[in-house]
């Protein structure tokens, strides 16, 4: 199902990684415009989050926890796999400010406001 999605939007530089370091993860994240993000479920949404905080925008599912940890700038698939590509080919091709999405997602999943929400939880 993704390799047809792939080929709908014709992207040659598609790398995938079978393992890769926090480090190196980082790194890509910084460098990626979107994290195209399908999982069906995610506990806890925690790539989500990184690539936010690192300036990429994601789409996602429209999901519970995913569509609850989006930033501005991110989105939500629709149904159909053709208006997805659309949607990731107008994501990459429009400007966007990156530095402002990761400092909102900063403010937005900060020590603080996570720790309070566990604690939320846990209650």
């Amino acid at each position: 199902m993704y390799m047809e999605f792939f080929n709908n939007i014709k992207i040659k530089d598609i790398i995938y990684f079978n393992k890769i370091t926090s480090h190196d993860l980082i790194e890509l994240y910084k460098k990626c415009k979107v994290l195209f993000f399908p999982s069906l479920s995610e506990g806890l949404g925690i790539p989500i989050i990184e690539a936010q905080l690192c300036g990429c925008r994601v789409l996602t599912r429209n999901a519970m926890p995913m569509n609850q940890l989006l930033c501005r700038g991110s989105r939500v698939m629709k149904e159909a796999p053709a208006e997805n590509s659309a949607l990731l080919g107008k994501m990459l091709s429009e400007n966007f400010d990156y530095e402002e999405l990761a400092q909102d997602a900063h403010r937005k999943f900060s020590l603080e406001k996570v720790y309070h929400h566990l604690m939320e939880i846990l209650h």
